[in-house]
């Protein structure tokens, strides 16, 4: 019984989820388990040489704050229509990884997924 829960255990945390979303600006939010990490963009990194996405964060959100994001992102990568082949400026781009399985979508600049999305991921890091 031991032996059984450890590997239970160590196979559960091991294959932890993780979704990843990045803006049209190209910052990253990254939720792993209830931690919300906020991974901005640098002027060096932007395209123009001067955007900066502010500073990064990291917050810890209830299980019920997590959840609604990954349903928000789930919802959105099943919902093809506003899928685009290409990663431009203005798209957003949702990568969900269990493990080493990881799988992505790309959404249409200002379609109401992104506009959901991006809102839901700013007010969890207020």
């Amino acid at each position: 019984l031991l032996i059984v829960f450890s590997t239970l255990n160590l196979t559960c945390m091991t294959t932890q989820s993780y979704y990843e979303y990045a803006d049209g600006s190209a910052n990253v939010y990254i939720l792993t388990g209830t931690k919300l990490e906020y991974d901005p963009i640098r002027p060096e990194e932007s395209s123009t040489g001067m955007y900066s996405g502010g500073d990064p964060k990291s917050v810890t959100l209830t299980r019920t704050k997590a959840d609604s994001l990954r349903t928000l992102m789930d919802q959105a990568f099943t919902h093809t229509a506003v899928h685009i082949p290409d990663r431009v400026k203005g798209s957003g781009l949702i990568r969900i990884g269990v493990g080493k399985d990881r799988k992505q979508c790309i959404l249409v600049q200002g379609c109401e997924e992104i506009k959901t999305i991006e809102g839901a991921l700013k007010k969890c890091l207020e």
